[in-house]
């Protein structure tokens, strides 16, 4: 699951907690309860994220919906509109969403079948008025009115149609057909019936200016004329009767035109028919009127439930993680009733778990971590549906923080979220929010951050074009001083805050580094100016942080790139690499001028593969790790890079598949998405671990000589810039005729005196894509050779002892 914040925040809607942490009751064990995550996500919905860390982990997602809100409906969703297939939530509502129907968040929901008819819900459907599967009377439903109030009821089905005063009872819907009986198919069947011949079966439609409905009588008119052949076709917003023996006898009596009265009826335990526009099912009900209801499930599990308040205002969804240690280990369904009578619910259900939990939220997808590793595709789901003119407008902003408590000098930049007029989120990074704050906190820093050089309580006041909202801050003492790290790596372009941190609730926050006193033991390695460390020259220093009676040191190491490709190894010494393998033999390592060569010889086997393995500490603050592959006459169906950030004690393999052959094969690792915060000083040095090919065998001969060759295997600066530096050097490069035929380039350099001579070629990337070292030229005009390129812009670095310089080649 991506992560969307790891912030210290406040509950406001869920009474269950009066600060970020708590203590709580759950399943009668303590717990400390950890808000991670709270925000607004549509018109009065809010998604909260808990960590429950007791007896055993327990992370929860919260839906709290404001059931009044006039721009939100509810709505469930069968998987791809029938009661006989699986589809994930995600998919259900991107498919059902349209301008003015907004599925903007939801869960799965009922139980289903995994053998036979699969998908079929196990207690009941139903949707837009139109049952989908008759409740069974051994799970209850979740039901929402047209009205949006919420009902969780065991439910009773009865089904007649009247016609001519005469009154024929429906026994199913969707359902098997049998004897004597009379059933109702609809389209959430699917386009036929499928039923068998020993039945009569007659087309129904909507009388002019009806619409289906539950708990109501509604006119239908036959629609065609009627048939013994069984698995008739339902039209679009139509239906089929369907009877055997006495019940087909009576609609043997129809003909196209007639008129009859249905009615679809659904009884709540208390008696009541309530106008149901949708339901779906459960297997039992976990909280009733307040209280824990004695009917666990006491095993841990994924799970996911629904309730509602006692007045019926609100609406919550929970989704309860499990099966992974460490993590979230699940809940059982009374824990779960306590998770839901902790955020407001009176009442609730237990719906499907297991692999099947998960949360949708529109603008982020699945918030929660499913068991399986992936999300399942389920029967059905049940969605916040936001009813509102589509509108890109921000009339409203809010802080994914409504309270926050700093220490002394401590920073706090808040993360703003922009609403349109209806409560609809369409922006989750907003930017160009103006801050301002009382006099008494502090004051505020690039305008995106306030750091509290003050005292006491206070607000953070934000606007955006016009719209405003604030923060409430509180400003104590600091604790637990200490620098976050110990060491760090500058490259000399990025200036790097040095991170001092306080403990608030337990909790370590950044501490503005310009509230300390900072020395340099070596000036001339690397600066610090207001915190901010800046490295000067190549070498090892110390830098000391001082304030008051607290004192700690950073080691720094300066790294500065000479050059935007500098190669991680140049395999001089093949010894010194791990070389593993199967079904190969005769391994070599070669360095050659077009790169490294991998020779091996087929041996025969089963899954080959060639692994290269050795710890290296990749040089300074790379912006991307290039690899240029030309496997030859080998089919390499993978390869795996490993890498190990420096904080982690565990390796990240990254994998890429379908390497073709006898070309060159580039592959590029940002660093930006390898890391989540590839700002974090804690991740550098990287150590690069291993690189392995995995070979198709099919493709290799016994005892035949094979060649991989790595063109490129090298890290990419890109602060530093490739440019001509010497302009009297300049005036000596020139390209001609510029631009050139694509095979007819050719440079001349006007070497003033003997030097040793190399040149590199590079695309407007920064990627090397040749390199040719000419050893000891003499003076003179010299041709340099730039191989057969194709039509484009490319960047050719000349060498010449300590120097360099690049010209631009235009080849069309």
């Amino acid at each position: 699951m991506k992560k969307i914040f790891t912030l210290l925040l406040l509950f406001t809607l869920l009474p269950l907690l009066l600060s970020a942490k708590g203590t709580v009751t759950i399943g009668g064990s303590p717990y400390t309860a950890d808000t991670l995550a709270h925000y607004k996500v549509g018109p009065g919905t809010y998604h909260t994220y808990v960590h429950f860390s007791g007896p055993k982990d327990m992370r929860a997602f919260y839906l709290e919906i404001d059931a009044t809100n006039p721009y939100i409906s509810f709505q469930s969703v069968l998987g791809r509109d029938s009661i006989v297939t699986c589809e994930g939530i995600t998919s259900m509502a991107a498919r059902k969403s349209q301008p003015g129907s907004r599925y903007f968040a939801g869960t799965n929901a009922d139980f289903f079948a995994t053998s036979g008819a699969i998908g079929t819900p196990v207690h009941g459907f139903a949707s837009g008025g139109q049952l989908g599967k008759v409740p069974i009377s051994s799970g209850p439903q979740t039901s929402f009115t047209h009205n949006d109030e919420c009902y969780i009821s065991f439910v009773t089905f009865y089904g007649q149609v009247t016609y001519n005063n005469a009154n024929y009872g429906i026994h199913s819907v969707n359902g098997s057909r049998g004897t004597d009986q009379l059933v109702l198919y609809n389209r959430y069947i699917g386009h036929y019936t499928h039923t068998n011949a020993y039945g009569y079966e007659v087309p129904v439609s909507l009388a002019e200016g009806e619409t289906w409905g539950l708990n109501r009588a509604v006119k239908i008119v036959v629609s065609g004329a009627g048939n013994t052949a069984g698995n008739m076709e339902i039209a679009e917003n139509g239906a089929v009767l369907s009877g055997h023996g006495a019940s087909a006898d009576f609609l043997k009596t129809l003909q196209p035109g007639d008129e009859l009265e249905m009615k679809l009826l659904l009884q709540l335990e208390d008696g009541t028919y309530p106008d149901i526009n949708c339901m779906i099912g459960g297997d039992r009900k976990i909280l009733g009127n307040g209280q824990v209801l004695d009917t666990d499930w006491a095993e841990l599990h994924p799970r996911t439930s629904i309730g509602y308040s006692a007045d019926r205002s609100k609406v919550y969804m929970l989704v309860v993680d499990g099966r992974q240690s460490g993590y979230s280990d699940g809940a059982t369904t009374k824990q779960m009733a306590d998770m839901l009578k902790l955020a407001g619910a009176a009442d609730g259900m237990n719906l499907d778990g297991g692999g099947s939990s998960g949360m949708y939220i529109e603008q982020y997808g699945l918030v929660n971590s499913p068991s399986d590793g992936h999300e399942r595709a389920v029967s059905n789901g049940i969605f916040v549906v936001s009813n509102a003119p589509d509108d890109n407008n921000i009339a409203e902003i809010l802080c994914t923080q409504e309270y926050c408590v700093l220490p002394k000098y401590g920073v706090f930049t808040p993360h703003f979220m922009g609403y349109n007029q209806y409560g609809y989120l369409i922006n989750t990074e907003l930017t160009g929010v103006t801050l301002r704050c009382d006099e008494s906190l502090g004051y505020i820093k690039d305008n995106t951050t306030l750091v509290a050089s003050g005292e006491g309580r206070g607000k953070l006041y934000a606007s955006y074009n016009g719209a405003e909202t604030s923060v409430d801050i509180v400003i104590g003492a600091p604790e637990g001083l200490t620098l976050r790290l110990d060491s760090v790596i500058n490259d000399g372009l990025y200036e790097y805050p040095i991170e001092v941190t306080s403990l608030v609730n337990n909790e370590p926050m950044i501490i503005a580094p310009e509230a300390f006193e900072w020395t340099v033991q070596d000036p001339a390695i690397c600066s610090v100016t207001n915190g901010n460390l800046k490295g000067l020259a190549n070498g090892k220093t110390y830098v000391y942080c001082q304030q008051d009676d607290f004192r700690d040191t950073l080691a720094v190491t300066v790294q500065i790139p000479a050059y935007r490709n500098i190669p991680i190894d140049n395999f001089a010494d093949a010894s010194s690499w791990e070389i593993t393998n199967s079904a190969l033999k005769d391994i070599a390592i070669v360095p050659t001028a077009e790169g490294t060569e991998l020779r091996y010889t087929f041996n025969s086997g089963r899954a080959p593969y060639l692994q290269l393995a050795k710890d290296i500490a990749l040089y300074s603050l790379p912006d991307s790790l290039s690899i240029i592959l030309n496997t030859g006459e080998t089919l390499v169906n993978k390869v795996v890079l490993t890498m190990k950030e420096n904080a982690s004690m565990t390796s990240t393999l990254t994998e890429f598949e379908d390497i073709p052959q006898n070309t060159d094969y580039a592959i590029s690792i940002p660093m930006d998405g390898y890391f989540e915060n590839y700002r974090d000083m804690s991740h550098y040095p990287v150590i690069f671990k291993s690189l392995k090919l995995f070979i198709t065998g099919s493709s290799q001969t016994a005892g035949n000589q094979y060649t991989l060759k790595l063109k490129e295997f090298s890290l990419i600066y890109d602060g530093i810039t490739v440019n001509v530096s010497n302009p009297e050097m300049a005036s000596l490069l020139r390209v001609y005729p510029n631009p050139v035929k694509a095979g007819d380039a050719q440079v001349y350099f006007a070497l003033p005196e003997s030097a040793e001579v190399s040149c590199e070629l590079y695309n407007l990337g920064g990627q090397l894509l040749n390199r040719v070292e000419m050893g000891l030229m003499p003076a003179g005009e010299i041709a340099l050779p730039t191989g057969n390129l194709a039509s484009g812009t490319y960047l050719l670095t000349i060498r010449r002892g300590n120097q360099a310089d690049t010209v631009k080649l235009i080849i069309r």
